[in-house]
């Protein structure tokens, strides 16, 4: 069993670093020259093992052959040469510009494995290394010359390697001793080989030397790589990340600009570094903000309920940044370890207000939009409303003659130049929204007094103005108050601005001695012809009522606050024929009326059978694009027609 321990010892080392060099080809990162030396040096050495398990073989007298012992204890031999010229080549790989001159080694390699060799080819005829008698090893009078053949290398790179890791400090030194380890353990174990032959003295050298640089020299240095790499990739993103040890208030750079190093430098303690990085960097607006985010005193409990916190402001010298804290380590609620990011987001900033404004303004006149209109209207309803708050409704008078005799620019004119007398008179008092196309609405916060003033100001400002295509401009106006509604509702008070905005209008036509009724009796019998008249938006799925029969608003009727849910439940309602039912479904969908105007003005129809107090009859829906109608908003006309008369 004794000899057997020698053949099985060396095969499992040999079983075990092919475990490990598999897995470290199954990594998928491309390895560096030091780590191809080292997969070349390995695969060597498992070879070395497993030829030495057949030596082993051999001296148990598994294998009985006395040639084939001799021939393998000849390749032992030269084998182990062999693998201390790869370890050579690992260290002076690893070791890399600290040798300026390899010359020498070089000429070492070569003049070691040559004699080797000729003592080797020598020992065929006169046994001076070893030879076999019955069926054993012997050792002839020249076998300690081979070993010092051998291990000269050894000793070589053994203290060229101590010279650089003296040299050295820090994290490199240590690594650098571990190679130096990596070496001495094949050198200790070859003096206890040379006492002991029938021992795997050499094996168990070299696969200590293996694991030890497999463990503490190119996990780790793979492992800084990929952080290096990481960090590479993340560069262009953060400014600086560090990591800050709670329990000894200690700070760790992983990733610092020159300009905050200097900042922190001189003190060791996590808090004070902080402070330094960031006192006299932000702009005063947002100095007392700052400082409360990077207080570390209660960071725990304000990342108890989330594992990363941000805070942005504007600094003096890179504009909007923004810092954030990641948990890395916590004890139950406590944070323990914590990633300290910034991240100049200056550009990301400016994109996102750029959207945001974008969203939310009218691209002609810089307006706010009827969709902040909408939102402003919606969240004044959540709150007590003030009673100086007052609700303004403008309309630009004569657009569409201005439109038709002068052509659209001048029309854009005219309302670039009424918006321009809004935001001069009417902005210091709230917001101004162009809400349609020729549409203006204001929110403002006036009392009476104050209201007749801004009027007149608005009024003055609009008889002012004068433009390149259009010489003047007139506004039609009407307020509402919070005293002018019954119940306090903000739509009522919208619905009497623009009642008395329309009052303004038609005394504006009848001084100008425009007769409008004719075109009111002309829009009230064509309303007649319908039962449903509205400007939707299909982009925004919203609707103003034109004109409607009373029995159209019923819950009967489908009638909902989305236009999409009036069309959908109107169908479901029992309105529509059912043999016309799927039809008016999928001609009525959304997407596909805002598909049909992408492609064409051309009207929308849609002839179906719908209920009416008669019963089923045919009617007709039409739709047709709006004077404001866009790709980016849709609005249109619907109309919807009783074709079979009584």
């Amino acid at each position: 069993m004794e000899s057997n321990m020698y053949w099985i010892t060396t095969l499992v080392f040999a079983v075990i670093l092919h475990v490990i060099l598999v897995n470290d080809i199954k990594v998928k990162i491309t390895p560096t020259k030091v780590e191809k030396k080292f997969r070349r040096m390995i695969s060597w050495v498992i070879f070395f093992c497993v030829q030495d398990s057949l030596w082993g073989l051999c001296t148990c007298g598994v294998i009985s052959s006395s040639k084939f012992f001799f021939i393998a204890s000849s390749l032992f031999h030269i084998s182990t040469v062999i693998t201390t010229v790869f370890w050579l080549d690992y260290v002076l790989e690893y070791l890399g510009d600290r040798v300026k001159k390899r010359g020498f080694f070089v000429l070492l390699e070569a003049a070691v494995i040559a004699f080797e060799f000729v003592l080797v080819i020598v020992n065929f005829f006169v046994p001076t290394l070893f030879y076999i008698s019955a069926g054993e090893y012997v050792v002839g009078p020249l076998r300690l010359l081979t070993f010092i053949n051998q291990y000269t290398i050894f000793l070589v790179i053994g203290m060229t390697t101590l010279f650089f890791a003296i040299k050295e400090s820090g994290k490199e030194r240590r690594r650098l001793l571990c190679v130096f380890a990596y070496i001495l353990a094949p050198i200790v174990m070859g003096i206890f080989q040379l006492i002991f032959p029938e021992a795997p003295f050499y094996c168990v050298g070299y696969f200590i030397g293996c694991f030890v640089v497999h463990i503490f020299v190119v996990t780790k240095e793979r492992e800084e790589a990929q952080k290096a790499g990481v960090f590479k990739a993340i560069a262009d993103t953060y400014y600086s990340m560090h990591l800050v040890d709670l329990e000894a208030m200690r700070l760790e750079a992983y990733m610092e600009p020159e300009r905050i190093a200097k900042l922190i430098k001189g003190t060791d303690d996590a808090q004070e570094q902080i402070n330094r990085a960031f006192i006299g960097t932000v702009s005063d607006e947002y100095y007392n903000k700052v400082i409360n985010f990077i207080d570390l005193s209660d960071i725990s409990e304000r990342m108890k309920e989330s594992n990363i916190i941000t805070c942005e402001f504007v600094g003096k010298n890179y504009g909007w940044t923004r810092i954030s804290f990641v948990s890395v380590e916590k004890d139950e609620d406590r944070q323990k370890k914590i990633m300290l990011i910034t991240q100049i987001i200056d550009e990301e900033k400016k994109t996102r207000l750029d959207l945001i404004y974008k969203s939310n303004n009218d691209e002609l006149t810089g307006l706010y939009n009827r969709r902040a209109f909408d939102n402003e209207i919606e969240e004044l309803e959540k709150t007590a409303l003030d009673k100086n708050l007052t609700i303004l409704s403008m309309d630009v008078n004569e657009l569409k003659i201005v439109n038709d005799t002068k052509g659209h620019p001048a029309g854009d004119e005219m309302l670039v130049g009424a918006a321009y007398c809004m935001k001069r008179t009417l902005s210091t008092y709230g917001k101004v929204f162009r809400t349609g196309g020729d549409e203006f609405n204001a929110i403002i916060h006036a009392d009476s007094q104050l209201l007749e003033k801004i009027r007149s100001e608005f009024e003055d400002s609009v008889s002012g103005w004068s433009g390149k295509l259009v010489d003047s401009i007139s506004v039609s106006f009407g307020s509402a108050t919070v005293s002018d509604s019954s119940e306090h509702s903000l739509s009522e008070m919208i619905a009497i601005a623009d009642a008395r905005m329309y009052e303004n209008k038609t005394e504006y036509y009848r001084k100008k001695g425009v007769d409008r009724r004719g075109q009111k009796d002309a829009h009230t019998a064509l309303c007649a012809l319908y039962t449903k008249i509205l400007k939707i938006n299909v982009t925004e799925d919203s609707y103003q009522i034109v004109d409607i029969s009373a029995e159209e608003k019923t819950k009967e009727k489908g009638f909902a606050d989305s236009f999409a849910k009036w069309l959908h439940d109107f169908a479901l309602s029992g309105n529509v024929y059912p043999e016309d039912l799927d039809e008016y479904i999928s001609k009525t969908n959304l997407s596909r009326i805002s598909e049909h105007f992408r492609r064409t003005r051309a009207p929308y129809i849609l002839f179906y059978r719908r209920k009416f107090s008669d019963g089923f009859k045919k009617a007709m829906l039409e739709i047709i694009p709006a004077n404001d109608y866009s790709d980016e908003s849709q609005s249109l006309y619907l109309y919807v027609k009783k074709l079979e008369m009584d």
